[in-house]
């Protein structure tokens, strides 16, 4: 084995290492503000302005999608139901994408579609009981040369199992990937600094992001000038798409589609540091 993929290996083992010990709330000591501060740029450089669409409702469960990527997107995963299927309605019913499911605390879909294909698991970090990685899945259901995928995923935190898992092979399979982040407030603390860094890192490899959006349902901690978003929904778009889809407006939010989760609270705007330029 290379001593790239070795030092790549070792890391990965990290940060599994110290997600184990953030998921049991368990804080050692507070990040150096530098290294946030070094990261924050990364993620406003790594943001592009590109024309979007908003898909799904205007609460809780609508997203905002690049336009031109929705007629070339082959197939969509959509992990984590409830009862939340507007996205995928619209995906399914006006664009006759097929929208494959998972969620293992439901027994099928809110509502029945021709274009829906339901999975009762959970994604994870493994093959096991009610358990299935990403690659699984997608392998289980669509040709491993399909690249044109579309994820949208909101699973309570797991994100980071799943990111901490897949090679970032599997993950440019998407054209776009939308996913919540959950507890990112905790950045201020080393270890879930390192794990949040190094998925950022990962996906920064082959992604940009084109579109950050809070969820009201939370807010945003303040700490030593940093301020800290705890829940916020990232649309990343596939570098090829990127550069081809790239406007020149400058990146302004929020963006004039965004709508609050809970509607009937006040909007939440993402902190200005992490995306003006």
């Amino acid at each position: 084995m290379p001593s790239s993929f070795k030092k790549y290996d070792h890391w990965t083992k990290y940060c599994k290492m110290q997600w184990s010990i953030v998921r049991r709330g368990i804080f050692i000591r507070p990040i150096r503000l530098i290294a946030i501060k070094k990261f924050l740029k990364l993620f406003r450089t790594n943001y592009v302005s590109v024309d979007l669409t908003r898909i799904g409702k205007d609460t809780d469960g609508g997203y905002l999608v690049p336009t031109k990527i929705l007629s070339d997107i082959s197939n969509c995963f959509s992990p984590g139901v409830e009862r939340k299927v507007s996205f995928e309605e619209i995906l399914a019913n006006q664009y006759a994408i097929k929208c494959f499911l998972a969620d293992a605390s439901i027994d099928s879909p809110p509502t029945a579609n021709p274009n829906f294909v339901f999975d009762k698991n959970f994604l994870g970090n493994r093959n096991k009981n009610q358990f299935i990685t990403l690659k699984h899945w997608i392998d289980s259901h669509v040709s491993p040369l399909d690249t044109h995928l579309l994820l949208q995923m909101d699973i309570e935190g797991s994100e980071y199992d799943v990111f901490l898992t897949e090679e970032i092979e599997t993950l440019k399979r998407f054209i776009c990937i939308i996913v919540e982040f959950h507890s990112v407030d905790n950045i201020l603390y080393p270890q879930f600094f390192s794990i949040f860094e190094s998925i950022f890192q990962k996906l920064f490899q082959e992604f940009s992001i084109c579109h950050v959006h809070l969820n009201n349902h939370n807010g945003i901690v303040v700490k030593h000038g940093i301020e800290a978003p705890e829940v916020f929904e990232c649309t990343f778009l596939r570098n090829d798409y990127a550069k081809k889809l790239k406007n020149n407006n400058p990146v302004n939010l929020p963006h004039p589609l965004d709508r609050p989760n809970h509607a009937g609270r006040e909007d939440l705007v993402m902190p200005e540091n992490w995306w003006n330029h």
